[in-house]
């Protein structure tokens, strides 16, 4: 045998267990996935796996705030750009010419 021909078949025989090696990986990542419990579609309240602890007979204002504040959950600011009728006379001056 010639030296090519072994660096052939090196090649050739690499290329071969990579695939087979990506096959056997890929079919053992479908098996993992079908182990998986099935994912909840219901929409979880509060925290996942912490609790706020809250010591006895500590109940102040700042907790019954953050209560109150979990049932009536804030609406942030718009952010739109007002319009021609809502700025009114303030910009009115503006466009006129000096």
């Amino acid at each position: 045998m010639d030296v090519v021909d072994i660096l052939v078949s090196i090649v050739v025989v690499t290329i071969l267990v990579t695939i087979i090696l990506a096959i056997v990986t890929y079919v053992a990542y479908k098996l993992r996935l079908s182990r998986e419990p099935a994912r909840r579609e219901e929409e979880e309240v509060g925290p996942r796996y912490f609790v706020r602890y809250d010591p006895p007979g500590a109940a102040t204002a700042a907790s019954e705030d953050r209560l109150a504040a979990a049932a009536h959950p804030v609406e942030e600011p718009s952010t739109a750009r007002p319009t021609e009728e809502e700025r009114g006379a303030s910009d009115a001056g503006r466009d006129a010419p000096a």
